[in-house]
């Protein structure tokens, strides 16, 4: 008698594209999911702070250069993501940042690594083209040098067909989304 063994659906790529979903971001929607070693999970996206509401600073499109990333008032996916765990009073050291699109900026990962992440998963290389927006390789180096383990796993995140990357938001999704981490 042969026994199977149901497959189990990764649910990181659909928790990604929820978090996605959520950005309010007029500019670029990304997604963040923060496993913990417990396997809850936690959702961020970009945006303007939900309890501050959108800002005049907010842009539509166009390229992103250091002045618009200067006057940017958005929240980034990683720092959401870790700020809604504080609140929710979960645990994520030791847990895994997982993003939908690009590296993590410098800022994003030193909060990672004071939080405690010991891996992220990423679904491309390192890009350097945004670098003097983002420092990338700053991001990088302290990531190498704190330990957190780097992956990259295209696979985790596709959008689907129609699923735009730069899209503005509906006026229901802009400052209104907060919430619970999404649990097991």
């Amino acid at each position: 008698m042969t026994t199977m063994t149901p497959r189990i659906k990764d649910p990181i790529p659909e928790l990604l594209r929820d978090a996605c979903g959520r950005s309010t971001c007029r500019n670029v929607r990304l997604g963040a999911v923060i496993e913990t070693p417990g396997g809850e999970h936690v959702l961020g996206w970009n945006g303007p702070p939900g309890r501050a509401g959108s800002h005049p600073s907010c842009r539509v499109g166009g390229a992103i250069s250091p002045k618009n990333i200067r006057d940017c008032p958005g929240v980034h996916a990683e720092v959401r993501a870790i700020c809604r765990a504080a609140e929710a009073g979960t645990r994520i050291a030791g847990g895994t940042l997982y993003l939908s699109e690009w590296f993590p900026c410098a800022p994003c990962a030193v909060a990672m690594i004071e939080a405690g992440i010991r891996r992220l998963v990423v679904t491309e290389e390192l890009n350097y083209l945004k670098d003097d927006c983002y420092n990338f390789r700053l991001a990088q180096e302290y990531l190498a040098r704190a330990g957190v383990e780097v992956k990259v796993r295209p696979a985790i995140f596709r959008r689907r067909p129609g699923q735009a990357l730069r899209s503005r938001p509906s006026p229901s999704r802009r400052g209104s989304v907060r919430g619970l981490p999404i649990r097991p």
